[in-house]
């Protein structure tokens, strides 16, 4: 049952607790929170899903936490703890006005049962009965989420977190102001606290916040003011400590590496306590046969530090008391991932893995094996899998089937393809079309003529249509064409109470095709009648295919509901319909639509709305232009740094100069590039008397320092005007405060101070980027030093590249090649051997890509060794393939791939693996 966010504990919504363990610290407040509360508008009647995206030990789930409680207080609060749960949750039926709170989404993303609980929420997400969904996400899971379309192997759950996530507006640069809540959306929870959000968090006062400010603050990290609250520094200490338990920390090694390479996050006492035997020294092995060896590094591995967070949290079951496993702390898990990223689990891990992984486990971390050139490894964890696979679980059946035949043992793919046909799940239509390929791929047609048999059409789920039209076509070419018309005609019914149009065109085609024309022609009428009109893009797309089809009755009766109740929630989306509807030649549609738009588009994308305006003269719609301008003047903020240039000239152009004539008196003046935009337009609008009343509001002392190419467009406008003395002013307030997170736009403020003749100006803020300028961005930081070069900055450059190639962040590897190159163009040859040498031993080699770019810019500097140390790095940090590939001999030499210790396997075949 639910309850009011009042009555949960926060540390049980996973909250970190802060340290001290006693009650949470102050909430201070951060642009984001600006967002979140608009986003949890209670009046709101769209169902929709809120992420907070970051890195761990941000803050995410206490500001998910702090808007829950300010705007949803009344509304009762869910908190499913497993994908099980969640998904009997969904079956029961959520009541409106109700939250539903999912804390770390991977959590049932990585669940092996997570599949089908996600499909169920992203339906419900498409209704509209004030259900709002809270979960927080990674960056690195929600890259891999939403590039999972492009794997048809992946989990359903991956899949299911796709189909979650794909739509989801990123909000982050949105103004609050104007965002549309209906849609949810994805929130940055940024890593630092700005230097104004610190002052703000003094101002809060209290022990625990004074504490972590101060370590932060001595730690070098300022702005890491959760990670100090959240205990992670203690945690860190406590893993990395020279007298740490030796036990204690084998468990929490075995414990990164497990989940770094696939394991869920719930790992069992058996399989950790066994894979820890391989991180252990031999003179601690030697004490494992007394019976309390291990109490100690339990004890360890999981002891509560500050009252407030554990390497080894015990998870307790579903249902019931005891412990049915162990998660590791996300810190550490982020930093395993980091710090690990190419080191070699010892085979004592592999064995563990062989005993007590289940079986999607023993997939991933199969591949994981294989990927690190352990081969023997992966083919005996692919053999296991395939012993202990139940027949009902259909994605592990063919996908281990898939991995059988790759190995060579064809005849136990097939049996247990063959198992899967005849006793697997028929839930998800993914998993029906890929066993029915996979049975097809190895010559078991017996085993597609069984599943048949099994009438799939009348068991699949809908709620995956693109899946679903698959599973039709490959019916009736399978020769099924009654189950492939069963299949269709019940999705073409489903289908319109799925949300997005665009799935309806596809069904068409899929009836079209069959020569369902009963039902093609049922769900023409019932789609131009009720289909969802919340996505203009959607609605586009099924216009078009009723066009296509013929249809054209219903295409104008879809067309004339669209004019007038479409959702405006993206406007370069209602341009796209616009055009629709002119090609098909309902010009009267266009006419409404543009009224609808002109008068109800919200106004928080600023270079969307200057889109709408200029296809809405474009259509000779000028009075709707109109309107739409003189409501665009309103609340304009003048902060998109492309957007608004182009708003205003549309504006303008549009005949609402009077409107872009009052913002000179009636504008914010803190965004730099906004007041730049509106000097040029007020000067192309011949209004001199209102440049000059904005002058005199001074916005050089108002401009925000943080926006440094607004700064640059600011300086520049300033100066076509004639107010020099504003120009001194803000050039002097850039030198010696202007932000120096984008170097690139730094480059650009130095290169217009000199033109500018302000020569000290330039040199104070050259002398700033170069001592203390963040090294993150080597793309950027080789930018800037070209350009100090360039104004014969010498000593700033040499400062820069001194400091970057000892300093800089090493984690793109085409970043560092472009910065390595320029270095050595500078004839910065020592800078580029200490950078070449760093990057070597530590470059995250994650992406082949990049890397292989990063060995050609090595090679072409003739810096020999660092290829070498970087291909040896390469198969342990999962590139085994790309090892391979450069040098000739790898082929051979690793013919049956490494060992755990790197050497070369000896050979082995499939029938002698355990």
């Amino acid at each position: 049952m639910g309850r009011l966010i009042g009555r949960w504990d926060p540390v049980v919504l996973g909250v970190h607790r802060a340290i001290g363990g006693g009650l949470l610290p102050p909430y201070v407040r951060r642009d984001h929170d600006e967002l979140l509360d608009a986003l949890l508008d209670p009046a709101v009647a769209a169902n929709r899903l809120v992420v907070l995206r970051g890195s761990s030990s941000t803050g995410k789930s206490r500001a998910a936490y702090e808007a829950v409680a300010a705007r949803l207080p009344h509304w009762p609060m869910l908190y499913p703890r497993s994908a099980a749960a969640l998904g009997r949750l969904l079956q029961q039926g959520i009541a409106n006005r109700t939250v539903l709170w999912l804390n770390e989404l991977r959590h049932y993303v990585d669940a092996p049962d997570g599949g089908m609980p996600l499909f169920d929420l992203a339906e419900l997400l498409d209704g509209r009965n004030h259900v709002v969904a809270v979960t927080t996400l990674w960056p690195h899971h929600w890259s891999a989420y939403n590039a999972a379309d492009h794997d048809r192997a992946a989990l359903a759950s991956v899949r299911a977190a796709h189909a979650l996530l794909r739509a989801l507006p990123d909000l982050t640069r949105v103004d609050p102001r104007h965002l549309n809540p209906d849609c949810g959306g994805v929130i940055d929870i940024p890593d630092a606290f700005t230097d104004e959000q610190l002052d703000r968090a003094r101002c809060h006062g209290g022990f625990m916040l004074d504490q972590a400010l101060t370590a932060a603050q001595d730690a070098g990290t300022t702005g890491r003011l959760t990670q100090y609250l959240a205990g992670v520094p203690d945690l860190l200490a406590h893993y990395q400590s020279p007298g740490a338990d030796p036990y204690g920390r084998a468990l929490i090694l075995a414990a990164m590496d497990a989940v770094r390479l696939g394991h869920n996050p719930l790992l069992s006492r058996d399989l950790l306590q066994q894979a820890a035997i391989g991180y252990l020294a031999p003179q601690h092995r030697v004490r494992l046969a007394a019976e309390d060896a291990w109490t100690g590094g339990w004890e360890y591995a999981t002891r509560v530090l500050k009252g407030a967070i554990q390497a080894l949290q015990p998870i307790p079951p579903e249902l019931g008391i005891g412990i049915a496993g162990y998660r590791l702390a996300d810190y550490l898990d982020q930093h395993g991932r980091r710090i690990r990223s190419d080191l070699l689990p010892p085979a004592a891990f592999w064995k563990a893995l062989l005993r007590y992984a289940a079986p999607p486990d023993l997939m991933l971390l199969a591949n994981a094996a294989l990927d690190r050139g352990l081969t023997r490894h992966a083919a005996q964890l692919v053999k296991r899998a395939a012993a202990i696979t139940t027949p009902n679980d259909t994605y592990c059946a063919y996908s281990l089937a898939k991995e059988l035949q790759r190995w060579g043992a064809t005849d136990q793919a097939a049996a247990l393809a063959r198992r899967a046909a005849t006793h697997g799940s028929l839930d998800l239509p993914h998993d029906v079309v890929e066993l029915i390929m996979t049975l097809r791929e190895l010559g078991a047609i017996d085993g597609v003529t069984a599943l048949v048999a099994r009438s799939p059409a009348s068991h699949v789920r809908l709620d995956d249509p693109l899946s679903v039209a698959r599973l039709v076509r490959i019916l009736q070419e399978s020769g099924a064409t009654d189950q492939a018309l069963i299949l269709a005609k019940r999705a073409a019914t489903h289908v319109l109470h799925l949300g997005w149009p665009g799935h309806v065109g596809l069904f068409l085609r899929v009836l079209r095709d069959l020569g369902a024309t009963d039902q093609f022609t049922l769900l023409a009428k019932n789609a131009a009648a009720h289909a969802c009109l919340d996505d203009p893009l959607g609605v586009s797309l099924l216009l078009r295919s009723l066009q296509e089809f013929g249809a054209t009755d219903q295409a104008l009766a879809l067309a004339k509901r669209a004019a007038t109740c479409v959702g405006l929630g993206s406007p370069i989306h209602v341009v796209t319909l616009m055009e629709e509807l002119l090609d098909m030649g309902a010009t009267d549609q266009v006419v409404a639509l543009a009224q609808h738009a002109a008068t109800s588009v919200p106004l928080g994308d600023t270079f969307a709305v200057a889109t709408l305006l200029r296809a809405l003269r474009k259509l000779s719609a000028i009075d709707q232009a109109l309107t739409l301008a003189k409501r665009a003047a309103t609340p304009i903020v003048l902060d998109h740094q492309y957007g608004v240039p182009v708003l205003l000239e549309t504006m303008r152009e549009a005949g609402a100069t009077d409107q872009v004539i009052a913002l000179a008196t009636d504008a914010h003046l803190d965004s730099p590039n906004g007041v730049a935009a509106l000097l040029e337009a007020l000067q192309k609008a011949e209004a001199i008397d209102h440049v000059t009343a904005l002058i005199a509001r001074n916005p050089a002392a108002h401009a925000r320092l943080g926006d440094v190419w607004g700064i640059t467009a600011l300086l520049r406008a300033l100066r076509e005007v004639g107010a020099t003395h504003q120009v001194t002013a803000l050039a002097q307030r850039a030198a010696t405060r202007a932000s120096l997170d984008h170097l690139h736009s730094v480059a650009s403020l130095l290169k217009e101070l000199r033109k500018l003749g302000m020569t000290e100006h330039a040199n104070v803020l050259a002398q700033r980027a170069a001592t203390h300028a963040p090294l993150d961005r080597l793309r950027e930081t080789a930018i800037l030093l070209r350009e100090l070069r360039k104004l014969g900055m010498t000593e700033h450059a040499n400062v820069l590249a001194q400091r970057a190639a000892t300093h800089a962040s090493l984690v793109d590897p085409r970043e560092t090649a472009v910065l390595l190159k320029e270095l050595q163009e500078s004839s910065d040859t020592n800078q580029a051997f200490t950078l070449a040498h760093r990057a070597a031993t530590d470059i995250c080699l994650e992406d082949s890509t990049r890397v292989k770019e990063l060995l050609e810019a090595l090679r072409e500097l003739g810096m020999t060794d660092q290829v070498r140390i970087i291909i040896d790095r390469l198969p342990p940090a999962g590139q085994f393939f790309l090892f391979l590939k450069q040098q000739e001999t790898n082929k051979t030499r690793f013919r049956f791939g490494r060992s755990p210790d790197g050497s070369p396997a000896a050979q082995w075949s499939w029938d002698e693996l355990e």
